[in-house]
């Protein structure tokens, strides 16, 4: 249970740092204490979620992006290639979607 804090404290800190704010200030913009919001982001806080949503609310962004962990972002290549194959896949038949969905899942086995 304590990675889900690491990581939500990650979350805020790199939030916090592209808007290029201290702790210091972003304690006063959600009304918390700096060494709160420091314990938080080492994940040694346990925020409840109205102290989440004070702090997304400095932070501009939604509640639920706290929890978006995978920080990895699909470069424009790999989108554009993911929007060409969904727009093949929306024109098959049930039947090949379904052998499509069993090879992915396949490959997918394989790499593990």
């Amino acid at each position: 249970m304590d990675n889900i804090f690491k990581n939500i404290g990650s979350r805020i800190r790199e939030e916090r740092k592209k808007l290029g704010y201290s702790q210091d200030e972003l304690a006063d913009r959600s009304g918390l204490h700096t060494t709160y919001i420091g314990g938080i982001e080492r994940g040694e806080k346990n925020p409840t979620v109205t102290t989440l949503q004070k702090i997304s609310d400095a932070l501009n962004i939604p509640l639920f992006q706290l929890f978006k962990f995978n920080s990895e972002k699909p470069d424009e290549e790999d989108i554009v290639v993911i929007d060409e194959i969904v727009d093949l896949y929306k024109t098959q038949s049930k039947r090949t979607k379904r052998v499509i969905k069993r090879m992915i899942q396949i490959l997918g086995e394989d790499l593990e």
